[in-house]
């Protein structure tokens, strides 16, 4: 979890997921070939819209590795190999590829360096995945939820959830902007903490911790969540 800055005008110091808005680069036909386990399509049926799905998924991936440092990314072809421009990674299955886990002190400050390149907005994941022959691995990510404020809220978002098991030791930490602490946290003490008033959460961030609370492993939360919550703040309606 991570703790926003207290000098922001929303969400001052509240403790959220990583996250933000899905980006025009998020939805670059580029990307499509480094995208694995999940096509656009499958991923706009998930989400229940026509098209676009994929980069909503993209976002999620982003906006992790942007504000906590940590990268969903696989190895997509041996390293002396160039990504073939007729292939199609959306399609294969997830498993056959191995979470990328940085071990060599040259890539940790690689990757560094594409971090802080991609948050001043001077590359994107497409240059990442190309540079690095690698693919996100979009289809390790399950769609948890959406949440809608209601429309008196001063400002409003439609926020869609993901969840993930993340096995790795890539390095945890903030950007040191808008995000000032990040940290590992298991749900239940989240919501210990949230009660004794250490820390504070929006209602969504809140919810969520409750359904991941129910498990008693990582896996074990991201199989419960089959069917998302929608959640619209205008009283349209809640769907578990």
């Amino acid at each position: 979890m991570l703790r926003r800055s207290g000098d922001l005008a929303f969400g001052a110091g509240v403790h959220v997921f990583p996250g933000g808005a899905v980006d025009q680069s998020d939805r670059s036909p580029l990307l499509d070939a480094y995208c694995c386990g999940r096509t656009d399509q499958e991923a706009s049926e998930l989400l229940g819209i026509r098209s676009g799905g994929l980069a909503f998924y993209v976002a999620a991936i982003r906006e992790c590795f942007e504000e906590a440092g940590l990268l969903l990314i696989r190895p997509m072809f041996p390293p002396s190999s160039k990504v073939p421009p007729s292939s199609n990674v959306g399609a294969m299955r997830a498993e056959t590829l191995s979470l990328w886990d940085p071990v060599e002190t040259e890539d940790r400050q690689r990757f560094r360096a594409h971090r802080s390149m991609l948050i001043a907005g001077k590359i994107d994941l497409a240059h990442v995945c190309r540079s690095e022959n690698m693919a996100l691995a979009v289809g390790d990510l399950r769609y948890a939820g959406r949440w809608i404020t209601p429309a008196h809220s001063p400002r409003r978002f439609d926020t869609r959830f993901f969840v993930a098991v993340y096995s790795g030791n890539q390095e945890v930490s903030c950007d040191g902007h808008e995000v000032v602490s990040a940290e590992w946290l298991e749900p239940a003490d989240a919501l210990a903490s949230r009660e004794a008033g250490d820390i504070t959460m929006m209602p969504p961030t809140i919810a969520n911790l409750m359904v991941l609370a129910r498990s008693k492993s990582a896996p074990e939360a991201v199989a419960r969540i089959s069917a998302p919550v929608e959640v619209d703040g205008n009283g349209g309606g809640r769907r578990d």
